[in-house]
């Protein structure tokens, strides 16, 4: 019961944490704001570790929180597309320093983890591995794939206009979705269903005025959309071993519905505070470090029950995290280009975020 109880208290902390300080959003423009992605990235910071809890540490209640963790990752790669083909369309100059920009972002954050992975694997294993110096954690190798073929899509364009750009990226997307499934391994997977997120960002973007209204919360979508999910829920849990049909279709489209949910329940409001700007400023230092704590507390402290061990796992990765994000801060800065200036017109959408 314990464990249930220490296990419960991240959620609970978090929920209370997105409450505080929300509003009614009387203006309806701060659906897709960058405040709003930002809030999204924080309230999912939790549950990336609360979902990758090994076996032997896992608990009914972990096991429930995490059975849809995909979702967090589909919404990650779904702010990915989005604020991706935002910038390109809204910032001059943008495209100019994409690579400059996006690599900084993505990889040095990476690159401090990897340098601390290798000496806490020193310390731990007492061995020299120098491939933890060059180690790349699969969402940096998917978000590479995609900036490359967005890189090519959005210059190609050109010669075949925007719309057949826009479906040229989402045909190509859902292509390496599909190979990814098809011919991997399971265990070598490089986020087949999540990945689908660039999509439903690119859709979302380029679709914004009809999905902003439909999404916003009214009794009929609310009670449709719960109604739907937790049929296809119930569906999955039972399919889920399905080849292709539970274990890929009705698993992107269940993801797909849930996203809708969330956007359904939090477009009527304005969420956000001091502590959720920080979980969300800390996201992505804390995706590509949980796993290394984990071994980490595994191998120092391996007596810890599943609720001490998913508290400590916890504290601990958020306390790495924000040292990684804030030696890392001035060292991307440093290496990205001047913001570009954003076009006089442009698309009408959420603010620039990318």
């Amino acid at each position: 019961m314990l464990d249930y109880i220490l296990t419960a208290f991240l959620p609970v902390v978090m929920l209370i944490i997105l409450i505080y300080g929300s509003k009614r959003d009387d203006s309806g423009t701060f659906f897709f704001s960058k405040d709003y992605t930002t809030m999204l990235k924080g309230v999912c910071c939790i549950f990336i570790v609360i979902g990758h809890t090994p076996i032997e540490y896992k608990n009914a209640v972990q096991d429930m929180l995490s059975s849809f963790g995909y979702v967090r990752v589909t919404l990650f790669f779904m702010m990915t597309g989005y604020g991706i083909s935002l910038c390109a369309d809204r910032k001059t100059g943008y495209m100019k320093s994409f690579w400059r920009n996006r690599l900084a972002s993505l990889l040095i954050p990476g690159l401090l983890v990897n340098v601390a992975a290798f000496f806490i694997h020193r310390l731990t294993t007492g061995q020299f591995d120098p491939r933890d110096f060059i180690f790349i954690d699969p969402y940096i190798s998917v978000l590479l794939q995609y900036y490359i073929f967005f890189f090519i899509v959005y210059h190609g364009k050109k010669f075949y206009g925007e719309t057949a750009g826009n479906i040229i990226l989402v045909v190509g997307v859902i292509v390496s979705s599909l190979l990814d499934y098809m011919l991997s391994a399971p265990d070598s997977r490089a986020w087949p269903y999540e990945r689908m997120g660039l999509v439903w960002g690119i859709l979302l973007y380029f679709n914004y005025k009809p999905i902003k209204r439909f999404v916003m919360p009214r009794l009929w979508n609310v009670f449709t959309f719960l109604a739907i999910s937790f049929v296809l829920g119930l569906m999955y849990l039972h399919f889920k071993t399905v080849y292709f049909w539970g274990e890929y279709l009705l698993k992107v489209v269940l993801g797909a519905v849930i996203v809708t949910l969330i956007f359904i329940l939090s477009s009527g409001r304005v969420w956000g505070n001091k502590a959720l700007s920080f979980f969300g400023d800390i996201y992505y230092e804390v995706f590509l470090s949980h796993m290394l704590i984990i071994g980490l507390v595994k191998s120092l402290i391996p007596g810890l029950s599943s609720g001490q061990f998913i508290l400590t796992v916890a504290a601990l990765t958020i306390i790495f995290s924000a040292a990684i994000h804030y030696i890392g801060k001035p060292i991307i800065a440093m290496c990205r280009t001047k913001k570009a200036k954003p076009l006089a017109a442009a698309r009408d959408g959420g603010s620039t975020a990318s």
